[in-house]
């Protein structure tokens, strides 16, 4: 070693620098364990005072759906028949049949947009039910559901490939609505097909 103190290029390290060295590394293992814990239990907390309580485990969004249903159910409503033990089959109707139904006020036309693309213009008349608020906005929306319901219920969605529509009909399904069906190819064809929309679309 030079007479500076210093080490010289090629010289080995000696046990105090592998020691600094390693002093270094737990410090920093246990700064990242220490934030790690902490950002657990920040996670747990708010979990805990969020409504719904967010699961563990991963769940499909029909399945979830499917749950919210449930907590919705009346005591002694399966024996009543009050709601279906299985998910009920469900129809799909043409533009021309659809726009006869929304047309004439007698069934429910639901869309099971988000509600941001439901002010920006849907089929007149029709009732907002988004699959991700379901379980929030069925008790408001169940009279007029339930005023509608001899006329048939017909959920549409954004298009084709959307598949909120079905799992919004199969909720329904249910919930005791008989029949529900779905237009398919949604608002995509609708407004395609220069239909009336709520807002009027602007000339």
């Amino acid at each position: 070693m030079p007479a500076d103190g210093t080490r010289a290029p090629h010289e080995p390290s000696t046990g105090a620098d592998w020691h600094g060295a390693w002093r270094v590394w737990w410090i920093d293992l246990g700064r990242v364990l220490a934030l790690a814990a902490a950002s657990l239990c920040i996670g747990l907390t708010v979990n805990h005072f969020h409504r719904p309580v967010l699961s563990w485990n991963y769940r499909p969004p029909a399945t979830r759906l499917v749950a919210a249903v449930l907590a919705l159910k009346p005591p002694g409503a399966d024996k009543e028949g009050g709601l279906a033990s299985s998910a009920p089959s469900v129809g799909s109707i043409s533009l021309e049949e659809f726009q006869a139904l929304a047309g004439s006020g007698k069934g429910r036309v639901i869309d099971a947009r988000a509600r941001a693309f439901y002010e920006q213009g849907h089929v007149p008349g029709a009732l907002n039910l988004p699959r991700e608020t379901f379980a929030a906005d069925y008790p408001r929306l169940q009279s007029q559901l339930e005023a509608g319901r001899s006329g048939g219920i017909v959920v549409y969605c954004s298009e084709a490939d959307c598949p909120d529509a079905e799992t919004v009909a199969e909720a329904l399904g249910r919930l005791g609505y008989e029949h529900p069906h779905v237009y398919r190819e949604g608002w995509e064809e609708w407004s395609r097909a220069g239909l009336p929309q709520e807002p009027p679309t602007l000339p």
